[in-house]
C-alpha cells in the first residue's frame, strides 16, 4: 500500500518488482497476505491518521503477518509506528537511503514454497 507522493508511487513499482524477484506473490492490499510492506506519508496529521489506519487493516486481515512500515511516518514517528500491531519492521527515509536499495515502497505478497519469514525489510 501506498501513501502520499508521485515518488512513494515510484518507490512502490521498485518494491514489487523487487519482491517478485524474492519469491512473493503480489497480491491485492485487501487480500490476506503472509506480509505487507506499507509506504508511508506524513505531510498532514490526516496522513498519518491514514497510515496508521492502513496498518490496522493489515494486522486485522492477518494478524500473524509481517508488516513493515516505511517512508515519512516512520521517520518522523518511529516508536508509535512500532507500537501499532503487527509491525515487525521500521524503516524511516534517511535509514532506507543508507541502505544497499533493492528498491523501496510497499507491497504486499505472499511468499512461494511456505517460506513465510519476514525478510521485507530487504527490499526497503
Amino acid at each position: 500500500m501506498t501513501l502520499g507522493r508521485k515518488v512513494n508511487q515510484f518507490e512502490t513499482e521498485t518494491m514489487e518488482g523487487c519482491s517478485r524477484a524474492r519469491g512473493y506473490e503480489i497480491v491485492p492490499f485487501e487480500e490476506r497476505a503472509d506480509v505487507y510492506v506499507i509506504n508511508t506519508c506524513s505531510v498532514t496529521h490526516l496522513s498519518d491518521r491514514k497510515s496508521r489506519q492502513i496498518i490496522r487493516r493489515a494486522s486485522r486481515t492477518n494478524p500473524s503477518a509481517c508488516i513493515a512500515v516505511a517512508g515519512c511516518y516512520a521517520q518522523v514517528a518511529p516508536a508509535e509506528v512500532r507500537a501499532l500491531e503487527g509491525v515487525r519492521v521500521v524503516i524511516g527515509t534517511e535509514e532506507r537511503a543508507h541502505r544497499r536499495l533493492c528498491g523501496g515502497g510497499a507491497s504486499r505478497g505472499r511468499r512461494g514454497g511456505g517460506d513465510h519469514g519476514c525478510d521485507a525489510g530487504a527490499c526497503l
